[in-house]
């Protein structure tokens, strides 16, 4: 009897011989899935979920902050108990991820320590089928915040901005802020090219093209849609010319991918330190990268860099209910006005709040996985990568899984396990170009009644 328990308790914690459980069950599936797969992809669509819904206009009627603690945690505790194997190397390596969770946990930064915990877990999931559950339930989620706004349940919230003598309007389209869709539907776009094993389909395309125009339109949201284009750009590029492109440029180009967040880091320095603001030509580099120089040189200035981090209060664009938009920041339940000084670009923002030890950690972490995508010549997983590295130039998402669960797979190489044991590098079925074009064409169909307004003037683009 005692045998046949633990037999039973090392077959239960055994998530190679994936299937197994069911199988004696009774029930049938078409794949083999690991017990600890079965507690953490439901977990991850449950987390992304009340992700997206903390993005929208429904974060004060949604638990999205509780729902996502509750779903990290058990996850957390299924990786433990179903999957955790420890060797020498994993200690190690884990107890930096859970003193980079910890630092964030202490300074408040809660959304940091659940992502990377999150991140961290899906060393164990079949990296596929995470990518698959993540873009349905990025898409059903997003497709039903962005119908309840045209069907005027939540608004749609305009923010302005000056072009010359034009102000343009850019709606929300139920969302929290105007580039926040964006960074979901970049991730749909890499996705799509994922799941069609990169070879660009004429119809997807198009799609995808008609759909970052439509977003442009309606957000100006420029830089995740330039990057949408240029993926689609490079998987078509790379399939037609590859052959004859000049092995120079190649190596230029895996260089790149290779060392792509490192190199972001110090194009970031460059960008956004190098002229001062309040040098000659100070004025000309902050208009044109959109206040970015000041706003970061301003807070090296007012915060500077500590080893572990500090807490900063950010105070960026609200709306806020009576006042419309409203620089300043939330202190509980009341609104406190103050001059706007967040920081977009993700690395920079990171350095200051978390400290210089936990992003040389970081930075670290995403190295390893770029260089082992590139040295396991997985280089559509490489060029996703350095996109994302390039997006974080930018924006402030570089540690927001949810923006790009590709994240996901970080584990693996952290470990050294190789690519035998890699979650999920195999070959991807004629079922998920289907399932490409379905979340594509679903995002669609959510921009279509904006895009109908827009050509009956019921939604204005500008005053």
């Amino acid at each position: 009897m005692m045998q046949r328990l633990g037999s039973a308790l090392g077959w239960l914690r055994d998530e190679d011989r994936g299937g197994s459980l069911l199988c004696r069950l009774g029930l049938r599936v078409p794949c083999r899935v690991s017990l600890y797969e079965l507690a953490y992809l439901p977990l991850l669509a449950v987390w992304l979920m009340f992700a997206v819904l903390g993005d929208s206009r429904l974060e004060d009627v949604v638990p999205n902050h509780g729902g996502r603690m509750l779903a990290t945690l058990l996850v957390a505790i299924s990786y433990v108990v179903l999957c955790w194997k420890p060797t020498r190397r994993s200690i190690a390596i884990e107890v930096v991820v859970v003193l980079v969770a910890v630092n964030a946990l202490r300074l408040g930064y809660t959304v940091v320590g659940m992502a990377v915990t999150m991140a961290w877990c899906g060393r164990g999931v079949v990296f596929g089928r995470a990518m698959r559950t993540s873009g349905i339930a990025l898409a059903a989620t997003c497709a039903v915040v962005m119908l309840l706004a045209v069907v005027g349940i939540i608004p749609d919230v305009m923010y302005t901005r000056v072009a010359g003598d034009v102000t343009l309007l850019r709606h929300c389209l139920g969302f929290g802020y105007t580039t926040f869709f964006s960074h979901y539907w970049l991730f749909l776009v890499l996705l799509a090219m994922f799941l069609s094993d990169w070879r660009p389909r004429v119809v997807l395309v198009v799609a995808i093209v008609l759909g970052t125009a439509a977003i442009y339109v309606l957000t100006d949201s420029r830089n995740s849609s330039f990057l949408a284009l240029l993926a689609v750009a490079g998987c078509v590029a790379g399939h037609r010319l590859r052959a004859s492109m000049p092995s120079w440029m190649l190596r230029a180009l895996a260089f790149f991918a290779r060392h792509a967040f490192v190199i972001c880091f110090a194009l970031s320095a460059l960008l956004f330190l190098a002229v001062p603001v309040k040098s000659e030509l100070g004025p000309v580099v902050h208009k044109l990268l959109s206040r970015r120089p000041g706003l970061t040189q301003g807070a090296l200035s007012a915060f500077g860099v500590a080893p572990f981090g500090q807490k900063v209060q950010w105070a960026t664009k609200f709306w806020v209910e009576g006042q419309g938009l409203v620089n300043g920041y939330w202190d509980g339940d009341t609104f406190v006005k103050a001059a706007y000084n967040y920081v977009d670009c993700s690395y920079f923002n990171v350095l200051i709040t978390l400290g210089w030890v936990p992003t040389l950690a970081i930075l670290a972490g995403l190295e390893a996985l770029t260089c082992w995508l590139v040295r396991t010549r997985r280089m559509g997983l490489a060029a996703v990568m350095a996109i994302f590295a390039l997006h974080s130039i930018f924006d402030p998402q570089l540690l927001f899984v949810r923006y790009c669960p590709f994240l996901l797979l970080v584990g693996a190489p952290l470990c050294g396990e190789g690519l035998a044991h890699a979650p999920g590098l195999g070959k991807t079925h004629r079922r998920d170009a289907l399932l490409a074009m379905g979340l594509i064409a679903l995002m669609l169909l959510v921009l279509a009644p904006y895009c109908v307004g827009v050509v009956t003037g019921a939604v204005p683009l500008a005053k």
